[in-house]
Parts: C-alpha cells; sequence; structure tokens
C-alpha cells in the first residue's frame, strides 16, 4: 500500500544538519517515516542523526508519529515540488498512513489528489497511477468494511461500486503497462529487460489479488442486504456470479505467473477464501494451509 515500500527501496538517510537542501530533508523525513511505520509502537522508534561537530552517526529516539511526519513531508513538497511526480508520492503516502489510522474520508482525499498529479505529470500507463489507484480501491474497500450499521448500508453499498471501479480500473492499466513492457522489451536496445518484466508482472498480480478481496466484499454486501425471497435469490446470483469471478482472477494469479514468498502466500489466500465463498471448504482448506506455511517460511520462525 505504502508507494516508497512497494515502488522504491527506502535506506536509512541521516537527518541533516541547518541549511541543508529542501530535497536532503525530504529524504531525511522520508526515512524517519518508513522506520516508524516499522516500529512495533508509532511513538517510539531510534533514527540515526549526524553529530554536526565531529560529523559521526548516533543513534536517537525520536517520539514522532507517522501522521506528524507525513503531513510534514506533504508540506515541505507542496511548497518545494508543486505539481511534481513528488507531490504525488507525497499524498499517497500521506493516504496511506490516513489509512493505518482509520481516516479514510482524508486518505481517500489524499489518494484522489496523487492520482490527479500523476496522471497529468505521467500519464494513466505509468506503475506509478496504477499502483495509486490500487490504493485507493483498498481504501474503498475499508471504509465499506466499517460501515456495519443498519442506516449506512447505502453508504456501504456505494463504497463497495467506488472500489469495484477502482479495482478493475487499475487490473486493466496494470495488464496495459505489463504487455507494454513485455513489447519493448524484444528491442535490444530498449530500456526494459528481465527486472522491469517481473516488476509489471508483480504489479499485475497485486492487482488481480484486490480485484478478488473487492469482488467478494461487494457479494458479502450484496448477500446481506437482501429483503423478501425474491430479492434474495436474485442477489444471491450476483453473488455468486461475483465470487466466481474474483476465484477466477485468484487462479489467473496463481497459474499465470511464478510466485514465491509473500507474493504466493497473499493468491493462495485469495484463492481460498473464494473457495470458502463458493462453499468449498474442502478444496479451500489446503490452500489456506499451505498459505499459512509459506508465509511461515517466507517470514521465518518470527
Amino acid at each position: 500500500g505504502l508507494n516508497f515500500t512497494a515502488a522504491r527501496s527506502f535506506v536509512t538517510v541521516e537527518k541533516t544538519t541547518p541549511g541543508s537542501s529542501p530535497h536532503d530533508k525530504l529524504l531525511a523525513l522520508q526515512s524517519e517515516l518508513a522506520m516508524s511505520l516499522r516500529s512495533t509502537t508509532s511513538a517510539s522508534f531510534t533514527a540515526e542523526d549526524t553529530d554536526a561537530n565531529t560529523n559521526t552517526k548516533k543513534k536517537v529516539l525520536s517520539t514522532r508519529k507517522p501522521l506528524v511526519i507525513s503531513a510534514e513531508i506533504l508540506e515541505l513538497t507542496e511548497r518545494q515540488f508543486p505539481k511534481h511526480p513528488a507531490l504525488a508520492r507525497a499524498h499517497n503516502d500521506h493516504g496511506f498512513v490516513l489509512k493505518s489510522e482509520q481516516e479514510y474520508g482524508p486518505a481517500i482525499d489524499s489518494y484522489v489528489k496523487s492520482l490527479q498529479i500523476y496522471e497529468d505529470c505521467l500519464g494513466r500507463t505509468s506503475p506509478s497511477w496504477v499502483l495509486v489507484l490500487k490504493n485507493l480501491s483498498a481504501v474503498f474497500r475499508e471504509a465499506a468494511i466499517s460501515k456495519e450499521k443498519p442506516e449506512e448500508r447505502e453508504e456501504k453499498d456505494q463504497l463497495c461500486i467506488r472500489a469495484r471501479e477502482a479495482s478493475d480500473d487499475c487490473l486493466k492499466h496494470a495488464r496495459m503497462w505489463l504487455e507494454k513492457v513485455r513489447e519493448e522489451a524484444k528491442d535490444e536496445d530498449s530500456m526494459y529487460g528481465e527486472a522491469e518484466i517481473a516488476k509489471a508482472e508483480e504489479m499485475v498480480v497485486d492487482c488481480l489479488v484486490n480485484g478478488a478481496f473487492t469482488l467478494m466484499l461487494q457479494a458479502r454486501s450484496l448477500s446481506s442486504s437482501s429483503s423478501g425471497k425474491k430479492a434474495e435469490r436474485e442477489k444471491g446470483k450476483v453473488a455468486k456470479v461475483l465470487i466466481t469471478k474474483a476465484h477466477g482472477l485468484a487462479t489467473e494469479a496463481s497459474s499465470d505467473f511464478a510466485l514465491k514468498g509473500l507474493k504466493l502466500a497473499k493468491v493462495q489466500n485469495a484463492e481460498a477464501s473464494a473457495l470458502l465463498a463458493l462453499s468449498n471448504p474442502k478444496a479451500a482448506l489446503p490452500l489456506f494451509m499451505s498459505a499459512l506455511e509459506t508465509r511461515r517460511e517466507a517470514l521465518g520462525d518470527s
């Protein structure tokens, strides 16, 4: 979900001394945010600072929360890099932090702003645009799940629809990007190679899994909103179609791409969840167990 963990690797960057450039300050803040989110608590984590006198690194304790840091990143980026992909990335990262705080409305707004900037700067076929659209679909889905009261039913249904629309769109454009990379990689002078193809394939898999869970949520929402036997039967049929499509997406991810580690575990879990929703627990259970074992192997014994 978070752009800097999905789209690029972060290294620990020492905090900058007074008078350093805005770019250096952004790097330091982004590193601080990454460490804050990876820590077990948001209130305390260790960061690296540089002693101005000896120019040596030292460990310091920071008590700043991720939301405070991401807001500072966004403010600085808006001042220094307006209408630039860096600002789109800052909005995306801020959206992720807001989502983790269950601030779904502001998170949606931040993701939408990120999408608009990426579209203006890079176009809809860029991997960054697809990534943010997937994140937007996920936050719509989480927001829908949070709507449990009967009076929130209409809002929940609308959020499910918006999650489905974003999910379908990001999968379509992810496939288009993969096709483009594969085609251009055939040229000997192309900037794309096996590494770029692998990244594009990974993006498609992420969108397939996101699509599967989005369809399953929409199916559950339909099933729980039925009123009357006829309406219940009709919505039950639609829900089954949605779940069958969800299973198809998960199966495509597992059969068409070479997967391993946590990515494989995610796909196995999605496929098993769809089978369970299709009232096939006998087929679902081995997949759930495989997903658990795959995840355990990927993470070690921790």
